[in-house]
């Protein structure tokens, strides 16, 4: 009777466990409250809770194309990167990465900061779920096939959710760290970009492009003496008909004349005389006066056009540069002003956090930057790099500012701004 009473007892657990497990899976979701995530081989069901329910979707992680990959993921379990030129670095669980490529289910994955790479599963990240919101947010990008949703799970009316209580208050006298930092300062507007016509990129722009001086024809020609060849025209048009002979042989033959306005090519300059040749199958050279055809003004002309073309060349060259001038301090503004820190300057300063160089302060916790003014110390010239860092105290999370100080591009020592201490 013992066996058979034992026996009830097992088989009535599996349809209990069936009863329960729905509502004890969603304990366990991998980031708590947002979604959870069932995998079927390259396929990861994931789901997404909305303001009036939940949404599964289902992800091919060997369908996903290019163009939709992030540019950024969350690692759910930790991964060793390194280049060729630097000694590899364990990333532990957690930590943001930014996507390089995917091939058969495999992330190429490379550190926020540096050049180090590795290579993790794509179901070992939050890819499947940042794929599934990105598709949810705008539908247009999804693709046919299996990367739909599958099913609208209900879950009744949406319940009123417990506000949450208002964030600890500090007291001006209660800031540990000294400083009064506003509450959010990438709220800030951005530094109104420059006037590339500000009369230092002006007065820069046209140092490093200076203006030639231009001198006048009358030196060019050496007053009419010794034209350049290439000052020359092709042809030049007489103002007066001009008669001459015609010769065969040495003898006389006949006499031609060229009505005003007739074309020539001009030979040389000698004087006042322009010896010119007729434009004919046998062509006759003549001199006339030169100021019975247009030489002179279409040498001025010509003159005049190569000094406005190299003069519009050369201003073009300065705007340019006092367009680049201006971006160029217009971002070195933005800067010194907190900001997400994209700008490459800052890869240095992020190669340092993860190594560790400023003691208990990870990258994870770096949450805005800035650049400041150079500092010489011991004789050498510094640059300086501000980090905001997100920190636990008895008033609950502040934020302290960091301070570092690099050399050839690499960072040699921290600061901790509000005391003043090395870290």
């Amino acid at each position: 009777m013992n066996y058979i009473g034992w026996t009830i007892a097992i088989i009535s657990c599996f349809p209990l466990g069936r009863l329960t497990y729905p509502a004890l899976s969603s304990i366990f979701e991998l980031d708590g409250t947002t979604h959870r995530e069932r995998s079927m081989g390259h396929v990861q069901q994931v789901t997404l809770k909305r303001p009036h329910g939940s949404i599964t979707v289902e992800i091919d992680l060997s369908r996903i194309p290019k163009n939709q990959l992030p540019e950024r993921v969350i690692l759910r379990e930790g991964i060793m990167v390194g280049s060729k030129d630097q000694e590899s670095v364990f990333l532990k669980t957690g930590t943001e990465v930014r996507v390089r490529s995917l091939k058969d289910e495999i992330l190429v994955v490379a550190a926020v900061a540096g050049p180090l790479e590795g290579t993790i599963r794509a179901s070992s990240t939050d890819l499947a779920k940042r794929i599934a919101e990105q598709r949810l947010t705008n539908p247009s990008d999804a693709t046919v096939a299996r990367n739909e949703p599958v099913a609208e799970m209900a879950s009744g009316p949406a319940k009123k959710s417990t506000p949450e209580p208002a964030p600890l208050k500090m007291a001006e006298s209660d800031d540990p760290t000294g400083t009064k930092e506003p509450a959010n300062p990438l709220s800030k507007p951005a530094p109104a970009a420059d006037n590339p016509n500000d009369s230092d990129f002006v007065r820069q722009a046209e140092t490093a492009f200076p203006m030639p001086v231009f001198p006048s024809l009358t030196e060019v020609v050496d007053d009419w003496k010794n034209v350049p060849d290439n000052a020359y025209p092709k042809t030049v048009n007489i103002k007066v008909p001009l008669g001459y002979d015609l010769f065969l042989e040495g003898r006389m033959v006949g006499r031609n004349e060229l009505p005003a306005g007739s074309a020539v090519k001009p030979v040389e300059l000698m004087g006042s005389s322009l010896k010119i040749s007729t434009i004919s199958v046998k062509p006759t050279q003549i001199s006339i006066d030169v100021d019975q055809t247009n030489f002179k003004e279409l040498v001025r002309a010509r003159y005049e056009e190569s000094v406005k073309n190299k003069t519009k060349a050369v201003l073009a060259r300065q705007s340019a540069e006092r367009d680049r001038l201006a971006k160029s301090a217009t971002h070195e503004k933005k800067l010194r002003s907190y900001n997400e820190g994209n700008d490459p300057r800052f890869d240095a300063v992020r190669k340092s956090l993860l190594q560790g160089d400023a003691g208990f302060y990870e990258l994870d916790a770096a949450s805005k930057w800035r650049w400041g003014d150079k500092e010489t110390i011991d004789g050498a010239e510094h640059e300086v790099a501000y980090v905001m860092m997100a920190s636990e105290s008895a008033f609950g999370v502040i934020q302290r500012e960091l301070k570092a100080l690099l050399r050839d591009n690499k960072v040699i020592k921290w600061i901790d701004v509000a005391s003043d201490q090395e870290l």
